[in-house]
C-alpha cells in the first residue's frame, strides 16, 4: 500500500467557515475538498462566508479544525489562513 502524500500547504474552496477553522463545502467541492484540507501542514482556505464561531451547523461541517491526516499525529488544521472573498474584492485575515 503507498503512503499518503504529505505537502507543505494544501489550498481549498469552502463555502462557509468559522474563525476557529471549520469547514463547510457545498455541491461538488464535498467530494475532494475535506481530504485534500489534510493533505497539508498548512491548510490555506479561500471561503465566501466567514461566520462567528457556533454559527454554523455541526451537521454539515465537512472539515473540523481537529481533523486528523491518516499518516502523522498531528492536527490537520495546525495553522489555518483564510481568505475572504466578499463582493468588493479578497481580505487577508
Amino acid at each position: 500500500m503507498e503512503r499518503a502524500i504529505l505537502g507543505d500547504f494544501s489550498l481549498v474552496a469552502a463555502w462557509k467557515a468559522d474563525r476557529m477553522g471549520n469547514l463547510v463545502f457545498r455541491k461538488t467541492a464535498r467530494n475532494f475538498n475535506p481530504l485534500a484540507a489534510g493533505a497539508g501542514r498548512v491548510c490555506i482556505a479561500e471561503v465566501e462566508e466567514l461566520v462567528q464561531p457556533g454559527r454554523l451547523d455541526p451537521d454539515q461541517i465537512h472539515t473540523p479544525r481537529g481533523v486528523r491526516a491518516p499518516d502523522r499525529g498531528g492536527a490537520a488544521g495546525e495553522a489555518h489562513r483564510e481568505a475572504h472573498r466578499p463582493a468588493g474584492g479578497l481580505t487577508w485575515r
